[in-house]
């Protein structure tokens, strides 16, 4: 092999190593997360650690701590035909990181938003939708009473659906009920007025109370003329000035 046919197979050598090293990629995965890898090899679950990787390959980094879905207040007519108000949040986590993304049929499409929220926006409405249906068949008060069974209720509801997607639901919460000013005002008075009737209850008992211990005073009185005496001495020692005539006759 002359000199020249070995510095061509160096260069070579050196051209497609260089070639290489510019088409890869460090990549670090930071706990908590795993990055989902597409290539033409197929779809690989990347775990917390460091990697190479072909700059050619997309990647997709999934969070796998608990995500929060906050549902803005939609107004639903309850079953007693009362329009309120309601804001739900929906917590989850992500159970399958393909599934996640196969669900938006953006697998290995690199301009797929990385951001949670824009990924799970088709999901808001079966959110609302489910909220809606839970509440629509109860009152306005069991909603009111009943909030944590509300929310298991919807949990129940929105958990295949979100198993479509590679997500697995927690925990749903009621998070706030806006009544109508009319109802708000009719609440307010009823309590008022639940207030003033107890107030006005403990004062007859006082006054029933009061009126008892005068007739059994007035009872002892009968039975022991003594005791007439003795508390009109007691009146005088508690005068601080003036004079008074007894009678004890």
């Amino acid at each position: 092999m002359d000199n020249s046919t070995t510095i061509g197979l160096v260069a070579g050598g050196f051209l497609l190593i260089l070639t290489v090293i510019l088409n890869l990629e460090y990549l670090y995965v930071w706990p908590g997360y795993v990055a989902v890898k597409f290539s033409k090899s197929g779809t690989k679950i990347l775990q917390p650690g460091n990697w190479l990787r072909w700059k050619k390959e997309a990647i997709h980094t999934i969070f796998l701590g608990t995500n929060s879905m906050w549902v803005p207040s939609q107004e639903i007519q309850t079953a007693d035909k009362i329009a309120a108000r309601y804001s739900i949040s929906v917590e989850y986590k992500i159970s399958d990181p393909i599934a996640a993304l196969n669900a938006g049929n953006k697998v290995g499409d690199s301009v797929w938003p990385s951001d949670e929220e824009q990924q799970i926006v088709p999901l808001y409405r079966f959110v609302q939708a489910q909220v809606r249906t839970v509440i629509a068949a109860k009152t306005c008060e069991e909603v009111r009473e009943q909030s944590e069974q509300i929310g298991v209720a919807v949990l129940e509801l929105l958990q295949p659906e979100f198993e479509k997607w590679g997500r697995a639901v927690s925990r749903v919460v009621l998070m706030d009920i806006q009544l109508p000013a009319s109802i708000k005002n009719a609440q307010h008075q009823a309590e008022t007025e639940r207030i003033l009737a107890a107030a006005s209850l403990e004062k007859a008992r006082s006054e029933v109370a009061s009126l008892r211990a005068l007739a059994n005073a007035a009872k002892m009185i009968d039975d022991n003329p003594n005791l007439a005496v003795l508390r009109k001495i007691q009146a005088i020692e508690s005068l601080k000035s003036g004079s008074v005539r007894l009678d004890l006759d």
